[in-house]
């Protein structure tokens, strides 16, 4: 889901940040196992590809939501 950009309230881009199906479970995984790998995360996520799993890291990354080591 995308926000129309005549919006100028802040939080359109935490809606459209975490309307996706996994970014809120993804940043949750993350907080409870920090410093977990790619892989671990992607097992303690039931259900998520490695495509849907790389696509909302790089959201959350490109929104420095979350950083690489």
């Amino acid at each position: 889901m995308q926000s129309t950009n005549n919006w100028s309230c802040g939080i359109t881009k935490i809606i459209d940040t975490f309307s996706g199906k996994w970014q809120l479970n993804i940043l949750w995984t993350i907080h409870k196992n920090e410093g977990i790998g790619f892989n671990k995360l992607r097992k303690n996520i039931d259900g998520i590809s490695n495509i849907s799993l790389v696509r909302s890291l790089n959201i959350l990354l490109k929104d420095k939501y979350i950083s690489k080591k």
